[in-house]
C-alpha cells in the first residue's frame, strides 16, 4: 500500500503547490489562520478505500457505434446541454473548476435563453459534509454563476478520518468546519441514484470525473450506456481499485460500460513502451497570477494552497518519523539515528525552512555513510526529498485536473493530441496502450509544456 501511494504522489507530484516566498526561514503556518493542529497527520492510506469487485462480462460496446474516428472535439463542453462534475475539491480541482465555468458562463451568455450547460456536482473522499459546503460556497462567491442559475450537489463517498484536516478553513472558521459532523455511511448511493437520474434524463449526459471513480462502478447501466465520461486517469484509477487484477481491467470495463471515454495524464506516470507516455516538467509562468494577482478568488486560492502544503509536509514527515522509529528498533546502535529522528520530531512541533534543510542533509549526506545502506533509506530519501520540494519552491503548481479542463474548452483543447487506444493497466500500475481507431477510449497528450504555461497564464 506504502508503494502504491509514494510512486503515485513522485510521480505525479499531486502534493506540490504554491508556497510563501522561501528565501528566508519561515514556519508554514497561515498568515492568516493558525490551522488545526492534529496529534498526528491522517496517513494517505486513509484514501485508500475498499475496492469495488469488478465483474468484466463482456456487455460490448454501447449501442451507438463509432462511425468515425473520435478526436479532442468529442469531449469539449460546448457539445453537450447536461454536465456533472465529480470532484474531491483539491487544490487542482478548484482551479480546473473555475475553468470549467468560465467557459460554462461563457456558452451560456453566447445563447441567450438557453439551459445552463453544469447542472449536477458530486463531491466526495474526506468529510463530505464540508466539501458540499465549500464547493456551493465557490459557487456563490467566487465561480461567476449567471442569476437564476443552481447547481445541485450531491455528496459521494466520505472516507473516514477527514483525510485533509484543514479542509474548508480557506472558506470558512476554524469553528464552523469543528462544528460539521462527519456524515454517516451510505452517502455514495445518493450520488449513485443522482447521477442515474440525472443521466437517464438527459439525451447526451456529460460527466467530467475528477475525483477516485468509485460510484461509477455503481450505475445502472442503462444510465451508464449513455455517458460521456472525461478522466483525470493515474492516482484516481489507482485509488479506484487497488487490487493490481482489478486495475489491469479497469478501462475495459468503463469502455463497456460507457459511450464514450476520455482520458489524461500526466507527468509520466504512463510507464514504459509501448504506452504512449508523456513527461510535463514545471514551468515557472503558471504560478505568476495565482502567487501575485489581488483578485479575491486568487487570494483565497493561495491561503488553500498553503493549506494544502503543511498538510503534505506533515504526512511527510509522519511517514519519515514511523521509518526512523523502525530502523531504531533494528538497528539501536547505529550512529545518527536519533540525531534525525529528533530533528524530525522538532518539525512536527514546528516547521521551518532551515530545519528541513538541516533533515535534508543528515538524510541524503549523513555523516554515518553506512545508514545509506539501511531497509528504507531511499523511501526516507524520497519522503524527506518532497518535504523540502514542497517547503522550498514558491512557484510550482499541479497539473493534473486543470488539464482536464483545459482540454474541454474551445479555446484549450488544440494544445492536446487526442488519440484513440486500446489500453489496459499492468501489474505495476502503468498503462499500456497502443493506438486503436476504432476505440471509444481516447488518449489526451502530449501538449507542448511552454503553450499549456502560456495558456494558464492568460486564463
Amino acid at each position: 500500500m506504502e508503494n502504491i501511494v509514494i510512486n503515485s504522489l513522485t510521480a505525479l507530484s499531486a502534493l506540490i503547490q504554491t508556497i510563501p516566498n522561501a528565501s528566508t526561514e519561515a514556519s508554514l503556518e497561515s498568515p492568516t489562520r493558525s490551522p488545526r493542529r492534529a496529534s498526528s497527520v491522517r496517513r494517505m492510506e486513509h484514501i485508500l478505500t475498499t475496492p469495488h469487485s469488478l465483474q468484466l462480462q463482456q456487455l460490448g460496446r454501447s449501442e451507438t457505434s463509432q462511425s468515425a474516428q473520435l478526436s479532442n472535439k468529442d469531449f469539449l463542453l460546448r457539445n453537450y446541454s447536461d454536465v456533472a462534475i465529480s470532484t474531491d475539491l483539491e487544490p487542482d480541482d478548484v482551479e480546473a473548476l473555475r475553468l470549467i465555468f468560465a467557459e460554462a458562463n461563457r456558452l451560456y451568455q453566447q445563447s441567450p435563453g438557453s439551459k445552463y450547460p453544469i447542472n449536477l456536482i458530486i463531491v466526495g473522499e474526506g468529510n463530505t459534509a464540508i466539501k458540499k459546503l465549500r464547493m456551493e460556497k465557490l459557487m456563490a462567491t467566487y465561480f461567476d454563476l449567471p442569476p437564476g442559475v443552481e447547481i445541485r450537489v450531491v455528496e459521494g463517498k466520505a472516507t473516514k478520518g477527514n483525510l485533509f484536516p484543514y479542509d474548508g478553513l480557506e472558506l470558512f472558521s476554524e469553528k464552523e468546519m469543528k462544528a460539521i459532523p462527519f456524515p454517516e455511511e451510505g452517502r455514495e448511493k445518493q450520488a449513485i441514484a443522482a447521477l442515474e437520474a440525472w443521466a437517464k434524463a438527459s439525451k447526451k449526459p456529460f460527466l467530467i470525473q475528477l475525483k477516485p471513480a468509485s460510484e461509477l462502478l455503481s450505475l445502472d447501466k442503462e444510465a451508464a450506456k449513455k455517458m460521456t465520461v472525461f478522466f483525470y486517469g493515474s492516482f484516481n484509477f489507482r485509488q479506484t481499485v487497488l487490487d493490481a487484477k482489478e486495475l489491469e481491467g479497469l478501462i475495459d470495463y468503463f469502455s463497456q460500460h460507457f459511450e464514450k471515454i476520455g482520458i489524461i495524464e500526466s507527468f509520466g506516470v504512463l510507464g514504459k513502451e509501448p504506452s504512449i507516455s508523456w513527461e510535463f516538467p514545471w514551468s515557472h509562468k503558471i504560478a505568476t497570477r495565482i502567487l501575485e494577482s489581488k483578485e479575491p478568488y486568487f487570494v483565497m486560492f493561495r491561503e488553500f494552497c498553503h493549506f494544502w502544503n503543511r498538510y503534505s509536509v506533515e504526512m511527510f514527515l509522519e511517514g519519515s518519523a514511523k521509518t526512523i522509529e523502525k530502523l531504531l528498533e533494528t538497528h539501536p546502535k547505529e550512529q545518527g539515528l536519533k540525531e534525525i529522528s529528533a530533528n524530525i520530531q522538532a518539525l512536527q512541533q514546528e516547521l521551518s525552512l532551515g530545519r528541513i534543510k538541516e533533515l535534508k542533509a543528515q538524510v541524503f549526506e549523513p555523516k554515518n555513510p553506512e545508514l545509506k545502506k539501511l531497509p528504507g533509506w531511499g523511501g526516507l530519501e524520497r519522503r524527506v526529498g518532497l518535504v523540502d520540494k514542497i517547503a522550498s519552491s514558491p512557484i510550482q503548481f499541479t497539473l493534473a485536473d486543470i488539464l482536464v479542463a483545459m482540454a474541454v474548452r474551445e479555446d484549450g483543447h488544440r494544445l492536446f493530441q487526442a488519440t484513440p487506444i486500446k489500453a489496459t493497466y499492468n501489474a505495476e500500475g502503468f498503462l499500456i496502450s497502443k493506438p486503436d481507431p476504432t476505440s471509444n477510449v481516447v488518449y489526451y497528450g502530449p501538449a507542448k509544456h511552454e503553450e499549456v504555461a502560456n495558456y494558464l497564464e492568460h486564463n
